[in-house]
């Protein structure tokens, strides 16, 4: 992105360039990795040292919450790196100190910075463009990284990953898929480092990562990134479309309207049981195949997404004034 382009010039197409937004759904997506080069100034004006930075200096921003220490793939308890533990124990965060934190970093310590996509005019850019292909909420994250100290061990993710390399060189190593559109439940991600181990199979893949180059993992995959120079930054974006569980949350909502669904279910008679049960499938399947249900549902996937709870300013030449 050059300096006379601005964060509007950004397209899926021109993100996933050469490939197509057709070849991308059709042999890529949800399907497998894919890694796409790019020129070394590319990401410039959407990360870079003097932005990181910059946010950094916002010392009121970062708390123990958006900003976690990782030192060889141990993420850092709080209270070692936390101003007041008192804080922490009023509000269940509190905020960094930099200067432990510093210490930290000289010791090879990773940055990660969670929730990082309205920092930003280029941050808020590439989340509006993953916001609507492949659409669904957008999260992303900054990860600063050193040569030798690896943050996280190899594992997957419940959602699919667009990772922009923006400074340095880092090394994916891309493993077999093992659970196919894992989500965000204990199902998933209480499992441990021995079950990671045992089922990460072979390495499938090794990609080195660039300044300019994406590289899409969709969930699932097992992956571990390492930082090849003396320092990398990279930004991860994480869409979540809804999926078929979200469903039954749109269905559950419908179904408040309906007197069947609010009745009590027979608890002292199996039969009756099964009659209730019966009698409620049948009313599932009229409520899914109404169009109104359709449209409704059709309009929650529309809406599914972080709305950027943004002001612009002036509001206008004069305050409005009451009559």
């Amino acid at each position: 992105m050059s300096n006379d382009e601005t964060p509007t010039d950004w397209t899926f197409e021109r993100l996933m360039a050469p490939v197509t937004t057709a070849e991308f759904f059709a042999d890529y997506f949800k399907k497998q990795p894919l890694h796409v080069p790019g020129e070394a100034d590319r990401f410039t004006a959407i990360m870079s040292f003097e932005i990181l930075t910059a946010l950094l200096k916002q010392t009121a921003v970062w708390t123990t919450r958006n900003m976690q220490l990782v030192m060889d793939k141990r993420i850092l308890e709080p209270h070692e790196y936390e101003q007041n533990a008192a804080a922490r124990a009023a509000a269940d965060h509190a905020w960094v100190d930099f200067g432990k934190a510093e210490a930290w970093l000289r010791q090879g310590a990773s940055i990660v910075l969670n929730e990082v996509e309205t920092l930003g005019p280029g941050l808020a850019a590439i989340a509006g463009v993953l916001g609507k292909t492949p659409g669904g909420k957008v999260q992303a994250n900054l990860y600063y990284s050193h040569r030798a100290h690896q943050a996280f061990d190899v594992h997957f993710d419940a959602h699919d990953v667009f990772a922009l390399q923006i400074s340095g060189e880092k090394r994916w190593r891309i493993y077999q898929r093992h659970f196919v559109d894992p989500i965000e439940h204990p199902v998933f991600k209480q499992l441990d480092r021995q079950f990671h181990y045992a089922n990460k199979g072979a390495m499938e893949t090794e990609i080195l990562m660039k300044p300019g180059d994406l590289i899409y993992v969709p969930s699932g995959f097992y992956h571990e990134a390492l930082t090849e120079t003396d320092i990398s930054i990279h930004v991860t974006y994480n869409p979540s479309p809804m999926v078929g569980l979200d469903v039954i949350s749109a269905l559950y909502e419908a179904g408040v309207h309906d007197e069947l669904f609010r009745q009590t279910l027979p608890h002292d008679d199996d039969a009756k049981l099964a009659q209730r049960l019966t009698e409620l499938h049948g009313k599932f399947g009229e409520i899914i195949r109404d169009t109104h249900f359709v449209d409704y549902l059709k309009q929650i996937m529309a809406e599914y997404t972080y709305s950027a709870n943004e002001i612009s300013l002036p509001i206008s030449d004069k305050p409005e004034t009451k009559p």
